[in-house]
């Protein structure tokens, strides 16, 4: 049974767990201007937590009995990369599994060569085009594709080099008009950079940039061809990918509409807890990079309550947390939820599931 459906078990049972995950999110600033990014928007807050503080979170966090850490990217973790790194260590040192995601264009190899050594789990490169000219138009950078593979290939020769299994290297790509015929392509990348997964992320609209990279009627038809070619591939590979998820088009078709979608997913289930629409608030816990504390990727770290101010511990089990939970109790949902993550939409949706059965 895995950690996230013993720990939910807990709270359906009306007793308390401390989170499974925690994402640290340690600048908004980066390097890429990728069209379909969040920071498009605007407000952008660049306030950052100094390093000691962070440190002081990792700590805390692995003495609540946190066991995964997470360095996602609202903005791009390596520009603070001394930081990140003694991130990993500290995280090592309490046995949690980590993950990074990264545009892979801020390595060195003394770098790389520090995180196979330490055994990180997971390094996620943002890949969004299987060739430069695809992937430097979304990412916004001439050249990003060439640099973010180099480094793809220089961890798996050091890997190789120190016989070491981790980290396992995957591919992140958000899924666009310019992408959506390549995913075969994609896979094809995966097997020669030595990627075990490629994740595919259908594009959250946050900006009218984004609104022209949309599928429209006649791509979105097509989108199942391509998703069963590409497959295909990677079962051929034995490379592990969700894009088959995508072929029920409504949540690529609605994609800032998931609020609704997550209402009609759990609308007919009896069982208050199994009906929730998002389990997330009940063991995975978000810092922004100025300190805030939210529930979700979604939040926009803001409105909430500041690390600087309190203890982990005493956020995940306190007021703000509390009335999180009771109002996705009773199916409130916050207006940041009409855009979710697809794939945290169907990661809810394996949860309510291996929780119905029985876990």
């Amino acid at each position: 049974m895995d950690e996230k459906i013993m720990r939910l078990k807990k709270w359906m049972k009306g007793n308390k767990a401390p989170p499974v995950t925690i994402e640290i999110n340690v600048t908004n600033r980066c390097n890429q201007r990728c069209l379909s990014c969040w920071q498009r928007a605007g407000d952008i807050d660049y306030e950052e937590l100094p390093d000691d503080k962070w440190l002081e979170i990792v700590k805390e966090a692995g003495k609540m009995g946190v066991k995964e850490i997470r360095l996602p990217g609202s903005g791009e973790p390596l520009i603070r990369k001394g930081l990140v790194l003694k991130i990993m260590e500290e995280a090592k040192r309490y046995g949690m599994n980590g993950l990074l995601i990264t545009n892979g264009t801020l390595f060195d190899t003394e770098s790389v060569q520090k995180i196979v050594e330490i055994c990180w789990d997971n390094v996620t490169f943002s890949i969004d085009g299987p060739d430069a000219e695809t992937n430097d138009l979304l990412r916004g950078v001439p050249g990003a594709f060439d640099t973010s593979t180099k480094w793809l290939m220089e961890f798996a020769r050091i890997k190789e080099k120190l016989k070491k299994d981790k980290p396992l290297l995957r591919l992140n790509v958000v899924l666009s008009n310019k992408n959506y015929d390549k995913l075969d392509e994609m896979m094809e990348l995966a097997y020669k950079m030595k990627c075990g997964v490629v994740s595919v992320q259908p594009m959250t609209i946050f900006s009218s940039i984004g609104e022209k990279l949309k599928l429209n009627k006649d791509e979105i038809r097509e989108l199942p061809r391509h998703i069963k070619k590409a497959k295909k591939i990677a079962d051929k590979y034995g490379i592990y990918t969700n894009v088959d998820s995508f072929i029920d088009l409504e949540v690529v078709e609605k994609v800032n509409e998931m609020d609704k979608i997550m209402q009609i997913e759990t609308k007919n289930i009896g069982n208050q807890f199994l009906s929730l629409p998002c389990f997330e608030p009940w063991y995975n816990i978000i810092i922004a990079s100025n300190g805030t504390v939210g529930p979700c990727s979604m939040f926009g770290g803001k409105d909430g309550v500041n690390i600087k101010d309190k203890g982990l511990e005493e956020i995940w089990y306190g007021e703000y947390f509390t009335n999180i939970r009771e109002r996705l109790l009773k199916k409130d949902l916050f207006n940041f939820c009409k855009n979710c993550c697809v794939v945290v939409f169907e990661e809810n949706k394996r949860l309510r599931n291996e929780l119905s059965n029985g876990g």
